[in-house]
């Protein structure tokens, strides 16, 4: 047994065993708990007219959409790795379902981690919301081989395009948009009295 099998086989051990832990690896891969969060980021970005949180939210966005795309649309499919729970035996599937595609790289971590690329970017590396966002982004990966749907390569694969692309997005101007986007709302709620 390799490694990475091995890694594999210890975190996803772990899952049926308590409920409460099921569940909160199922909420913390969710997209939709993502979404809702999202939605509050940015009305409370706008409500207290935080323009730096806009404009980082705005580029995290791009950064994120970035990462699911050639996550899923170019390496998955040039990689072509199949998941754990379809090739392994004894796998402790949570939620029932072993997931679409294939599993190189992991969507949910590139995903996670461009959006922390951005927010380092945006906060500082060292700042107090950098390190929030990256103990969360750690969690979805995590929680993505604890429901047993991914290798650890797969998610660190999956980090790795993330922060690139997250990069590549801060690298070409994107930033500076988004900022010029922050400042329209905010000239704009200013103008009409809200």
């Amino acid at each position: 047994m390799g490694i990475e099998e091995r890694l594999f086989r210890e975190i996803n051990a772990m899952a049926g065993k308590v409920q409460l832990i099921d569940l909160a690896m199922i909420v913390i891969s969710s997209p939709l708990t993502w979404m809702v969060v999202g939605v509050l980021v940015l009305i409370c970005s706008i409500v207290f007219k935080h323009r730096q949180l806009l404009t980082v939210f705005f580029a995290a966005l791009v950064s994120l959409g970035l990462a699911d795309l050639v996550s899923f649309r170019v390496v998955k499919q040039l990689v072509g790795r199949e998941r754990p729970c379809r090739i392994m035996a004894d796998v402790h599937l949570v939620l029932d379902q072993c997931g679409g595609s294939y599993g190189f790289t992991s969507n949910h971590a590139a995903n996670a981690f461009a959006v922390w690329a951005i927010v380092a970017l945006g906060f500082g590396a060292r700042s107090y919301t950098s390190a929030l966002v990256i103990s969360l982004a750690s969690l979805v990966a995590v929680s993505r081989v604890y429901l047993g749907v991914h290798f650890v390569g797969d998610i660190f694969g999956g980090a790795m395009l993330g922060i690139m692309i997250g990069l590549l997005v801060a690298r070409i101007g994107i930033l500076k948009y988004c900022e010029q986007l922050a400042k329209k709302i905010e000239d704009y709620r200013a103008s009409s009295g809200k």
